[in-house]
């Protein structure tokens, strides 16, 4: 059937025009979506996260149990479980927190370098940015969406399982002694997860938009801190104070203060 009047095609709009607030909102769930579709690199990149995540949360929760253990055995298999007890008891969670973030930031390196070297690369190798600027959406909108995007995938990488082992010390440490004597662990597990989320995914986000294919953005990444933490260690040698030029050290340093 075909239209006989412009009427039939084209309808004023009659509502009414109300700017978004969040306008990157769009952006976020649609990049979550898309990246969330290959199942495999999922399983690959976040499987070691779970396991590391459940190793540290029985050491947390069995050096809080083992406080609570009373000794009524006799013989070899008392000794046994005194010792047991006693190496469990002996163990500082807040060490073992911190182990485990400084452990999870090589886990969220891959997840941001994986899902983020396409982010900006692939918009440029399409043109998409014709299609987004079409509508109102500034660039501040644009980068927030892809910017976020990213870290999401940073986060569930690093600081969710931070804040995971940290639950996990609060429940199990009798009358909330973790949260009344070492309440700033969960700060401290918040602040050293954002900084590294927030570091790596605009250094991957850096090499997405010089380039137009994510393989190549990958490759700068890793060339990056490959090169970053070998000149830092050549010239540590030379002094100590140069090691600061690895960001990878700047992170450790981070960790152990």
């Amino acid at each position: 059937m075909r239209a006989e009047t412009h009427t039939e095609l084209y309808r004023r709009y009659r509502g009414e025009l109300r700017p978004q607030a969040l306008r990157w909102w769009p952006l976020l769930a649609a990049g979550v979506k898309t990246a969330s579709k290959r199942k495999l690199p999922l399983l690959l990149l976040f499987i070691p996260v779970a396991i590391t995540t459940i190793v540290y949360s029985f050491i947390v929760y069995g050096k809080y149990a083992a406080e609570d253990v009373t000794q009524n055995m006799g013989g070899i298999r008392g000794m046994a479980a005194l010792f047991a007890q006693r190496a469990m008891v002996n163990i500082r969670v807040a060490e073992q927190i911190a182990d485990a973030n400084h452990t999870m930031r090589l886990f969220a390196l891959l997840a941001v370098a994986w899902y983020g070297a396409g982010v900006l690369a692939e918009d440029r190798r399409l043109g998409a940015h014709l299609l987004y600027f079409a509508r109102p959406l500034t660039r501040l909108d644009y980068f927030l969406g892809k910017f976020l995007t990213v870290a999401f995938f940073g986060a569930l990488a690093s600081l969710v399982p931070g804040l995971f082992i940290c639950l996990v010390a609060a429940w199990s440490s009798p009358k909330w002694s973790f949260i009344r004597e070492e309440s700033d662990v969960l700060w401290q597990t918040c602040a050293y997860a954002s900084i590294w989320i927030v570091v790596t995914s605009s250094l991957v986000l850096l090499a997405s938009s010089l380039v137009q294919r994510k393989t190549l953005a990958l490759a700068g990444v890793f060339g990056f801190f490959m090169i970053d933490h070998g000149l830092g260690e050549v010239l540590g040698e030379v002094d100590g104070r140069y090691k600061a030029i690895s960001l990878l050290y700047d992170v450790r340093k981070l960790r152990a203060s």
